[in-house]
Order: C-alpha cells, then sequence, then structure tokens
C-alpha cells in the first residue's frame, strides 16, 4: 500500500469512505471496482462467501500473507488494487488475488468464482503507521510452522518446527512440537491458517492459543504476540 499527501487537491475530489471489514458477515453483498483488462470503470456484484481465508503467496521479495475476505464478485486481472464495497458505498477490502482452475496444460487465465481482498481494518493499520512516519509492524508468534495431520482432527493443524529464543510462542511455554488448532476464535488447521490467524491480530495482544502437546493432551495457553520487526 501507497499512502499519497496531495498538495494541490481539487475541489471536487469525491473521497470513498472506509467501511470496517471487521464487522462484514458471510453473505454479505459487496461490489468489486476496478478496470478488468483495461475496462475502466467496471463494477462487479456477489456476496462474502468466506472470511478469514488463509492467503499466503511466497514471492522473491518476501511473503505476500493476509486473512482475506473471500467473495464471488468477479475479479479479473486489472481489479488488484481496487476497493470491495458494501452496499452503503464503504470500502471494506482491498481486491488482491483471484483463485484459478488447473487444467491438464496448467492454470487457466480467468475468474472462476473465488476472489480474495485485503481487509480494510488491516488496511488501515497499515496507513495509520505510514502518516506516523512509522515501519509498519505486524503481530508475530515468533515460530516457523509446518502443516501436520492429526489424529482424530480432519483437516490437521499446525506443528511448531522452530522457535525463536525470546520469541513469543517460547515465552508462553509453547515448544517444537507442538500442534496448533486454534488462535483466539480461528481455527487453524495448516501452516498458512496459522500465519494469517496471527495477522488477525495487533503486536502485544494476549491472545488464546490451542495446542496438542507431544502426549497427545489438548492445552490452552495465553500468548502475548511479538512484533515482525523484532530481531
Amino acid at each position: 500500500m501507497a499512502l499519497l499527501q496531495l498538495t494541490d487537491p481539487p475541489d471536487d475530489l469525491t473521497v470513498a469512505s472506509l467501511g470496517s471489514s471487521d464487522d462484514t458477515e458471510v453473505g454479505q453483498a459487496v461490489v468489486a471496482i476496478g478496470a478488468p483488462y483495461g475496462l475502466q470503470s467496471t463494477v462487479t456484484a456477489g456476496i462474502v462467501s468466506a472470511l478469514n481465508r488463509p492467503f499466503v503467496l511466497d514471492l522473491p521479495d518476501g511473503l505476500v500473507a493476509y486473512p482475506a475476505i473471500q467473495t464471488d464478485a468477479a475479479v479479473n486481472s486489472g481489479n488488484s488494487g481496487g476497493p470491495l464495497v458494501n452496499l452503503r458505498g464503504e470500502v471494506v477490502g482491498i481486491n488482491g488475488a483471484i483463485e484459478l482452475a488447473q487444467s491438464e496444460q496448467g492454470y487457466d487465465a480467468g475468474f472462476i468464482g473465488i476472489s480474495y481482498a485485503i481487509p480494510i481494518d488491516d488496511v488501515r493499520h497499515v496507513v495509520d503507521q505510514l502518516r506516523e512516519g512509522e515501519e509498519p509492524e505486524h503481530a508475530s508468534l515468533g515460530a516457523n510452522a509446518e502443516t501436520a495431520v492429526v489424529e482424530n482432527i480432519v483437516d490437521g493443524a499446525a506443528v511448531l518446527t522452530e522457535l525463536a529464543p525470546d520469541g513469543a510462542a517460547a515465552e508462553a511455554g509453547l515448544v517444537e512440537g507442538d500442534m496448533i488448532t486454534q488462535i483466539g476464535e480461528l481455527h487453524v488447521n495448516s501452516a498458512r491458517a496459522l500465519v494469517t490467524s496471527v495477522l488477525t491480530h495487533r503486536p502485544g495482544d494476549d491472545v488464546e492459543v490451542t495446542y496438542i502437546d507431544a502426549d497427545g493432551n489438548e492445552e490452552t495457553t495465553t500468548v502475548t504476540l511479538g512484533s515482525d520487526l523484532d530481531g
């Protein structure tokens, strides 16, 4: 995201109103705005089909991760960066990516009914830091994890593979091999879900973590989340 300061804005400049992604609900109607394939001023309508959908993309210059708003409003190349708005005209997300179908020839381009938006409350948090001249920071568990299949848990968990000695997880008493199944109110069924579940919180937040220890016991502990800017 970029924060711009206009030195001589026009008098008739229309400013978008920001809503709240935290107040957005599954089934709510939304509209995506953008310029798909260069077709300017295009709107598409749909509903919010899921919230806090783990979106993680490992790029050469860093990790892109966010707890996405999933919608079936059509989004294609050229929509990215455009607003996702509710029916009050309030921006609740920033269109970011789509799911692609896979064929024998590889991935087919184009919208197939699943698109992802960055929640506007997460955007607002970053913008506020930029406005104050600060480097944006995000919540951190201070641990690496892999996806694990756990007996009696159908869709898996996130097993801790490496903990920073002074990180949030280690400070809370978690150890390598612990399998996290829930962060706060969010179910964790993969390493991706662990990353994005942590990102729904802020550095310094106390969050309840449910996990399965080496003996197979389900335990709960409170973790004070750190910052990704910590060394």
